[in-house]
């Protein structure tokens, strides 16, 4: 990843469903590539395609066992963004009973 950044590579590139490489580091708990992507101008509040849910990289955190959210947080992802169905980070964490990512969303002031 770093190789192809440092050869321009564009970090705000979307596929046909609207992610980012960042959507996909997000829903793999990548830190490192998500640091990567953010440095070299990845937006953390991206959103996937209105039929995929327009989702942020926050939301597909949730799907992944070690969420990392702080670290999105921490990079300016909005605490509250609203997917297509009006859920927020917050709900998908409790909905799928992640009380770690449930306790920092609400350390942030998600509600």
């Amino acid at each position: 990843l770093s190789f192809f950044l440092r050869k321009a590579a564009d970090p705000k590139l979307k596929d046909s469903r609207g992610r980012t490489a960042l959507h996909m580091a997000a829903s793999e708990s990548n830190s490192h590539a998500i640091k990567l992507l953010i440095n070299a101008g990845a937006d953390v509040n991206a959103r996937t395609s209105k039929e995929t849910g327009m989702e942020a990289p926050i939301h597909l955190a949730m799907f992944a066992k070690d969420p990392v959210v702080c670290y999105l947080l921490e990079l300016g992802a909005s605490v509250d963004a609203r997917n297509n169905a009006g859920e927020t980070a917050l709900h998908m964490a409790a909905w799928r009973g992640n009380f770690e990512a449930t306790t920092v969303l609400l350390s942030y002031g998600a509600g």
